[in-house]
């Protein structure tokens, strides 16, 4: 059994996973394991913070922001130390 992850630790793969382009509601939940149920309380949070923006085409795609990827660096060095 793996061990359960923390919110941080999902929210720094859901960073990941819409760096560059973006990623859809779909392509997360199946990228970052996770299911509609947990992801929309995540992904409300991370736009409403400015972590994420949304952007508007054929369907919803998420993007990490320039804040975002701070929160990740930050939080990528904070788990180096840790680990």
């Amino acid at each position: 059994m793996t061990p359960h992850r923390c919110k941080a630790q999902i929210i720094a793969d859901i960073l990941i996973t819409c760096q560059g382009t973006g990623a859809s509601k779909t392509y997360i939940i199946r990228q970052v394991n996770l299911n509609l149920k947990t992801v929309d309380p995540y992904l409300d949070l991370l736009t409403k913070r400015g972590i994420l923006e949304v952007i508007q085409k054929e369907f919803v795609i998420y993007k990490t922001t320039a804040n975002g990827e701070q929160v990740l660096k930050s939080f990528m060095a904070i788990s180096e130390i840790f680990s």
